[in-house]
Order: C-alpha cells, then structure tokens, then sequence
C-alpha cells in the first residue's frame, strides 16, 4: 500500500515540474517579446531620427551653398554696386522661400541687404562693435568656413538661422573680403525638413543653439523628451553640431499586443506537455532496463578499446625493439663497408661496396624513421628544452638544404621576420626535423622554380598563438612556412596526407621514393610542441606547407650599438629578378632600421640611382644578383662604378652556391664583397656593417683577398687523415646534421643511436674518434664510455698505456670520445671527463666549434694538424712539413757530410731518451714537466730541419702549458710516432746521403 501510494506521488511529480516549467516559460517568453518590442520600437526611432537628421543636415548645406555663386561674384567683383548686389540676391530670395535675406559685410561692416525692407537698421553696422555679433564674425574669418548662429528671433517675426560665410581675394593684405549673411527662416526650414508633417509618429526635440551640440540650448520641441530615455542623433553642421532626440508620440511600450491570445496558447500547449509527461512516466521501468543494458555494452566497448590501446601499445614497442635489433647489425654492415671501401678495389668491387653501403644508410634512415614514429605512438618521445638561435639553426639547416637544392637547379630561400627573436628555448633538434622532412620533400617534388622556408610570428587567435607555461610565463608562437613551385597536391588527397605511411599515389612513391612516414612525424612533433600544421595546395602550382609551435623567449642579445648605427638610416638598392628574394632582403634591411627600396633589373637599377642622386638622397649600397635577364649582377656593378656620379655607391654581390665567380674580377669590378645564396641572417648583418664601416677599403681588400684565395686555400678538410668516425646520437635529425657536417669537413661517419649500439660498434671497428651523445636510452653516453675504456684497458693491459699505431683503436690505443650535450655546467663536463671523454661540446653542434674540436684530436697523415682561424678556416699549407729538409740542414752545416752523420746519431739517441721521459711524466699528469720536455724536444727537432716533429712537439708544449692531460695523452703517441718516422728518414739520409 505504501509502495503504491509513493508511486502515484513520483507518478504526478514530473506533472507538476512540467506546469511550473510552463508557468515559468511563459513568463520568460513574456519579458522577452517585450524587450524584444522595445528593442524594436528604438530600431525604428532610429531609423526615421537618422532620416530626419540626413533632411536637417542637407537643407542647412543647400540653403547655405545658395550664395556661392554671390561669394564668386564678389570675388571677381569686390567694388560691386547695390543694385548689382540686389540683381544677384534677389533670384535667391525669390526662389528659395526658405532664405529670409542676404547681407554682406565688407571688411565686418554691413553695407549690402536684400530685401532692404524691414532690414535697414542693419545697414552700416560694425559686427566688431556689436558684442553679440563679433565673436561669431570674426571666428568665421578665422577659421575660414561657414559660422551658424541660432536659431534666433527675428525683429520681422519668426526665428531664424544666420550663416555667415567669409569671403576671401587674391589680392590685399591678407586676401580678407568680409562677410555674407544669410538667415534662413526656421519655420520654413522645419517644414522642409518633415519635422512639421501632420502625420510624424514621434516627438521630436532638437538642442545645441549655436551648434554647440549637447551643451547648447533648447530651439525645437518639449524638454520632456530628453527626459524619456530617447533615441539620440547627432545634427552635423559645417561648424559644430545640433542633438536631436526622438521618442514614439505613444510613449515606449509596456506590452507587447494581443498578450491574452498567448496566455491562452500557453495554457493549451502546458495541458498537453502535461498529458505527454504523464504518458513518459508510464516508460521509465522500460527505459531504465534500456539504460542498463546500454551500460553493460559501453563497459565492453571500454574494455575492447583499452585492448586496443595495448595492442597499439605493444606493437609500438616491437617496431622500437625491432628497430634496435635490425639496426645493431646494420651499423656493422655499413662500418665494414666503410673499411673495405678504403682498401685497394677495382672498379666493380667498389661500385658494389658503394651500393651496399647506400642502401645500408637508406634502410637505416628508414628504420629511425619508423623509430621515431613508434616512440610517439608509444608516448616514449620525450622533447628537450635548450636555448638556442634561431637565426643560427636556420642558417645552418639552410646550408644543407642549399646544396640538394643547387643540384636541382633550384633557387632555396630561409629567412626569418625581423620580429622574431633570435634566441629561443625549446627542442631545436625537433624543429630542425620538422623542417628537414618538409623542405625536403618540397625539393623532392620541385623540378624548377623555388622553395622558400619563412619564419613569423603566429597571428594572435591562431591554434597556439598565445599560450602560458608552466612556470607561468607567455610562450611565444612561431609558424614556419615552406612554399614550393612543385607538383602540387590534388584537392581529393590533402586531408589523408599527414597520416602514417600516406603519400598521394603509388606512382609518386615509384618516382620520388619514400615511406610517408616523415609528414605524420612533423604533425606529431608539432602537436607534441603545443602546434599544428597544416598544408594549401594546387595541383600543378605548388604546396605551402606550415607548421606552428609555442617556444619560450630566451635571453636576447642586443646587437653592438656601433653595428646597429651603421646600418640604421641607410638607403639601400636590391637589385634581383627574383621576386620573393627581392621582398626578403628588403624586409630584412628594414628590421635593420635601413631603407630599402628594389629593383627587378639593370636598367630599371640604373634609373633608380640616377633618380635618386638627382634627388639629392643617393644610395648607399647596393646588393646585385649575378645572375639575371638581359644585364648581369656584374654587368651591372662595372656600370656602377665606371660612373663618378654614383659614388661612394658600396655594391655586394649575390651569386648561386657553386657559382660564386671569379672574386679577382669582381673586386676589379668594384665590389665591397660577395655572398653565396642562400643568404644567411648573420653572414649578411656581418658583411654589410663591415662593409658600410669607415670608407669600406679595409674590408673590400680583406674579402677579397679571402675570396681570391678560396681556390688555393680549401676549407678545414680532413679527407687525407682516412680517419674513422663514430657519432652516437638518439635523435634522426641531429644524427643526419652532424653527418653533413662531417661530409662537408671530408670525413665518413658511422651513426648508432645508442650506448649499446656504441659500444659493440667500437669492438667491431677500429674507430679514430667518437662523438657520443650523453642523454640516450638504453645506456647513456657516460655509461658508454666507461665500457669503451674498459674495453680499451683489457686489451692494453694498463688504463694508462698507449701505444702509437696507425690503425685506429686496436691493442694499445685509446680512442677519443666527445661528449655531446646541452648542459652547460661546468659541473657536468667534469662528470663527462671523469667518466672516460677527452672534451666537450655543447649542442647544438656549431661547423666551426667541430671543426675545431677535430684539429685537435684527429691526426694528420703527416703527423700534423690542420690549423683554424676563429672562423673555423683552414689555413694548411699547400705542401706539407717535410718529415726532414736534408737541404736546409746541410747548407746549415757547410756540407760536411760526417759532421751531419755524428749530430743526426746523437739526435737520435738523445732525443730516443727524452721520448721514454715524456711517457713517464704524462703517465703521471705531470704538465709542467711534460711542457718542459717538449719544448727541449722542439729545439733540437728544429736544429735538423725536421719540421714536421717540430710541429707536433709544439702542439704539445701547447697542450701541457694550457694544463690538458687528456691532450697531452693522445698528443704523445703522435710526437712518439712522428719521432718513429724521423729517425727512419734520418737513417735512410745517413746511408746514402746524396
């Protein structure tokens, strides 16, 4: 009984909830059809208020330009007579009864009216002597316009509105006529402006005498209505304003019509909610058995999906452990490539080495890829966060890009706005990847034209345009744009186009290779940086890829006050047929505080200086392209500076990257110096505050003589050492960076992505030097190391042992490892040295910093080095220290060939004592003393004329004198093998002297 009794009362609850959601919805409705009425009631004051104020504001112009043909007639007639005067305002008066009269006042004094009747008090007054009517006179002739006074009663009856219009000659003192008066009848001009129509619906009041707007007095209308919350418009008048207000004639509603029907309506529509809800009810035991069951397939779909999950999960994994397995042999397949191909081969033989390793290396890009791609999928990627440059990173991704691109023929452009900052704090490694894949497919797919990479900042409410860190702090949102001239996308085959394993078809697959693994990596990469990335495409025109990232500001360096003066103000001329390059460079020189301006050819050049030298504003420099239609860069710069006029006009070439010119005829010609495209951000800031330093001689003669010098001076080149190269690295980009890096310095480097990987490599090959990467998984490069030299001393038998061989790291070596990391502490590094690793490198890798790291550690086949300058140029000789110069030696001693005998014997022995000294004290770290037996070691070296030995016996004076044992370590199986090859050559000399 109860039970039932509760189930009648919840039967009728969701009734009444119903009529009560009713009730309150009419009421709703009820408040909002009425300020919807009211809204709309003020939409159509407005509306006939601003139909109003547009008739208002075109009679006061109408009736006021009435008499302009009056002002010009005076003008031509300024002496005119009255009945000239009464000839020419008498049409006015009679055809436009809204003008009352016309008076003109010359020089402020009234000695013109018509009609005259009525108005003759008025003839022969002084404005300036009346008050009233001076302030108003003479504001007309100040401010030279229309002055409206009014409206005001009227001696005849009436109000009226008095325009006064200052007329002004050519001739006289200041060109001051005097005035024109015009009063124009207020009832007349109500009436034409409708404000006076029988059937207006509103009530209208205007304020503002004197067109002072708001502040000005009541002429028109009850002050009531400005009281009724009105509409208000704004009257504009030559000088001033008039406010007028609009109210409806009824009043403003207070309920909207027919409010009894929609009571009814309401009431019906709530009985039968009412009925249906009722009816609902009797569902709800069936509809809960629904929901049940509903609950029980969801809880399945979860668990089928979490299965998923797993699956997908443990798949990732396999690819990653797969990967790791498929890659250990692989290195080792490619490292013994690398060997063999060293040793004497024919030509087939090589081809086939050559074959086997390039497909090696492929398959190994391929399997980092799906590397990659796996520990995103898995959610094992972890980004980095280091400061870097930006500008930096462009110029060096842009350097390797230039080079695929010059092999296609393709013009490659990579510039960053000057708004964005150039130093950043996120994963550089990871954006240089990102770009890497899409530039480089935009090289792949472009036959001609160019590839331009562009960095801005994101518009604001783009996806990841603002966000806030961690810590608190705004991010800084950046999108990369890469834009080709290429084949294009079909429209069709966009949006599959950043999934895993995508391309558009197979036959592009055929044509161009790859996996269509690199696209869903960058998005994945991109949406892991806080970003997205997105592609606009026309098939046959092009593709703009773009990709947006949230990085944090890093600690900006202003560029040097002298620098950023030189540059600033100076107009500047870039003269190339390349449009996009042409908008760069000068966006460029515009963050620069420069003024730039272009040129799309020579003549159109020509004519803009020339322009600009007669306009007294010649330019300052000039940047030519080499290559361009009609008159070429160097055409153009001879032109230049074979004209007198044109001068001091500083002139900077820019030409492709393999075809740089010949730097003696430009500098003939009279470049200040010349750029290899792509230009970089800093490269140019460089040249160009150089250049505009001082008189520009010094650097003119410096650059090129280094320009002239490049095809005898090469740059840092370590091909001739044969020296083996191991570089550990996780990340596919840094790897395939550091790779080009080596490849441009003449080095072949191996590459594993892991400690592991690292160390079973270095027990399969005999490696000159490696480059680890500290922070990888698996076993890191700490780790690695400490295997690696526990390798080397179970072979050495003595940790401190080395013996001088020319094979690499086998019995007796010790090889040296690079530690490659972004911590900067100088804690961190002595852990990197502690752990086994003879220096230091801080990431991200810098060409000249690797540069120098290798002339340090890496040998020369003759034993020497090859030094650099603090650009990272080389400066080796063109002919190597000889081992021995016998001539130099003999012509030191007059010939006497048994005085040469006895001193080379007794450089040998003694030295051969001092080199068993020299292991003894590195043995025990003792640099002071090693710095001392190097230098002993030197001067006898260079009284024999061996200079090769005096070289690196000088390297280890150095080496010991800066406190390096590590150093001074590797240094001495070099002195000891040079000392081996000298007393060989020394020996050979004694037997047969000639």
């Amino acid at each position: 009984m109860i039970v039932g009794n509760v189930r009648k009362v919840l039967f009728w609850i969701p009734s009444i909830l119903v009529a009560v959601a009713v009730v309150g919805a009419w009421q709703f409705f009820d408040r909002i059809s009425t300020r919807e009425l009211l809204e709309e009631t003020r939409r159509s004051v407005h509306l006939q208020l601003s139909t109003l104020r547009a008739q208002l504001e075109r009679n006061v112009y109408v009736n006021a330009s009435r008499v302009d043909g009056l002002v010009v007639a005076i003008g031509l007639e300024p002496e005119l007579s009255l009945d000239r005067f009464n000839a020419l305002a008498a049409p006015l008066i009679d055809e436009y009864p809204q003008l009352r009269n016309i008076g003109a006042a010359p020089d402020l004094v009234v000695r013109y009216m018509y009609p005259l009747e009525g108005n003759e008090a008025i003839v022969g007054v002084d404005y300036r002597e009346i008050p009233a009517q001076a302030d108003a006179a003479l504001q007309a002739r100040q401010e030279g316009e229309l002055i409206l006074a009014g409206p005001v009663d009227l001696l005849q009856g009436g109000q009226g509105l008095i325009g006064r219009i200052p007329v002004f000659l050519d001739q006289g003192a200041d060109g001051f006529w005097g005035l024109i008066s015009v009063v124009i009848d207020m009832e007349e001009f109500y009436r034409a402006s409708g404000l006076l129509d029988e059937n207006m619906p509103l009530r209208i009041a205007i304020r503002g005498k004197d067109a002072r707007g708001a502040d000005g007095e009541l002429f028109y209308g009850a002050p009531e209505v400005f009281d009724s919350d009105p509409v208000l418009a704004d009257v504009s008048l030559p000088y001033g304003s008039w406010q007028m207000a609009g109210v409806p004639m009824k009043g403003w509603p207070v309920r909207v019509e027919h409010a009894g029907s929609v009571r009814a309506g309401f009431a019906i529509v709530g009985l039968l909610l009412v009925l249906l809800v009722a009816f609902a009810s009797r569902l709800l035991v069936l509809r809960g058995e629904y929901l049940q069951q509903l609950k029980h397939s969801l809880e399945g779909q979860r668990l089928a999906t979490s299965e998923a999950q797993a699956a997908t999960r443990a798949k990732s994994e396999f690819l990653a452990n797969m990967s790791h397995e498929i890659r250990t042999p692989m290195n080792g397949v490619i490292g013994m490539t690398g060997l063999l191909l060293e040793t004497e081969l024919d030509q087939t033989q090589r081809h086939y080495a050559e074959t086997v390793r390039s497909s090696g290396i492929a398959l190994l890009s391929l399997i980092n890829d799906i590397l990659d791609f796996s520990k995103i999928e898995s959610g094992k990627l972890e980004l980095e966060t280091l400061d870097f440059d930006l500008r930096a990173m462009l110029d060096s991704f842009a350097s390797i890009m230039a080079v695929k691109a010059e092999e296609k023929g393709l013009e490659f452009i990579c510039a960053a706005d000057p708004d964005v900052p150039d130093r950043l704090s996120g994963d550089p490694g990871r954006i240089r990847q990102i770009l890497i894949n899409l530039a480089g497919n935009a090289v792949k797919f472009t036959e001609r034209g160019e590839v331009v990479v562009r960095v801005q900042r994101a518009a604001k409410g783009a996806s990841g345009a603002e966000q806030t860190s961690a810590s608190g702090s705004r991010a800084l949102a950046l999108q990369f744009t890469i834009k080709d001239t290429g084949i294009g996308i079909p429209a069709d085959r966009v949006n599959n186009l950043f999934e895993s394993f995508s391309q558009v078809d197979a036959s592009i697959t055929r044509r161009f290779g790859g996996t269509g693994l690199g696209l869903a990596i960058s998005r994945q990469l991109a949406e892991m940086m806080g970003g997205e990335v997105g592609v606009e495409s026309v098939e046959g025109h092009g593709s703009t890829f773009w990709f947006r990232i949230a990085v944090q500001p890093g600690d900006e360096t202003e560029p040097r006050a002298a620098d950023a003066a030189i540059l600033r103000d100076i107009r500047a001329l870039v003269v190339d047929d390349n449009a996009t390059n042409r908008e760069i460079l000068c966006t460029l020189f515009r963050g620069w505080g420069m003024r730039p301006e272009e040129a799309i050819d020579g003549p159109s050049a020509l004519s803009r200086l020339y322009t600009a030298q007669a306009e007294g504003d010649s330019f300052r420099l000039a940047v030519l392209d080499m290559q361009m239609p009609g008159m070429d860069g160097e055409t153009l710069g001879r032109v230049i500076h074979s004209d007198p006029k044109l001068q001091p006009l500083r002139t900077v070439m820019l030409t492709s990257l393999g075809l740089d010119g010949n730097a003696a005829e430009l500098r003939r010609a009279g470049f200040s110096a010349s750029l290899t495209k792509p230009v970089l951000h800093g490269e140019l800031y460089r040249c160009l505050t150089t250049v505009l330093a001082d008189d520009g001689s010094s650097y003119r003669n410096t650059m090129m003589k280094q320009r002239a010098g490049d095809a005898t001076k090469p740059r840092a080149d370590f091909s001739r050492c044969k020296a083996r190269v191991l570089l550990a690295e996780d990340n596919h980009t840094n790897q395939q960076v550091a790779l080009a890096m080596l490849a441009k310095l003449g080095l072949s480097a191996d590459a594993v992505a892991n400690g592991v990987e690292a160390v079973l490599a270095m027990r399969t090959i005999p490696y000159d030097l490696v480059l680890m990467d500290v922070q990888m998984p698996e076993m890191d490069g700490l780790a690695a190391t400490r295997r690696i030299r526990e390798d080397e001393h179970r072979r050495a038998g003595s940790r401190d042992h080395y013996a001088a061989t020319a094979g690499g790291p086998v019995a007796g070596t010790r090889t040296p490892i690079i530690a490659l990391t972004a911590h900067a502490l100088q804690g961190y590094r002595e852990q990197c040295l502690d752990a086994g690793m003879d220096d230091y490198l801080s990431k991200p890798l810098e060409p000249s910093s690797l540069a120098k790291m290798l002339e340090k550690w890496l040998p020369d086949p003759a034993g020497d080095t090859i030094p650099l300058d603090e650009t990272g140029e080389s400066h080796r000789e063109t002919v190597d220290p000889m081992v021995f110069n016998s001539s130099e030696f003999m012509e030191r001693i007059g010939g006497d060939q048994e005085l040469a005998a006895e001193i080379l014997q007794g450089f040998a022995e003694q030295n051969g004592t001092r080199i068993e000294e020299l292991a003894r004290l590195i043995a025990e770290d003792n640099t002071n003393g090693v710095g001392r037996c190097a230098h002993a070691l030197k001067g006898t070296a260079l009284a024999v004329s061996a200079e090769a030995f005096t070289k690196v016996c000088t390297q280890l004076e150095h080496a010991a004198g800066d406190g390096d044992a590590a150093a001074c370590r590797v240094l001495e199986i070099r002195v000891r093998r040079e000392f081996q090859r000298l007393c060989e050559t020394l020996e050979g000399f004694r037997r047969n002297p000639v």
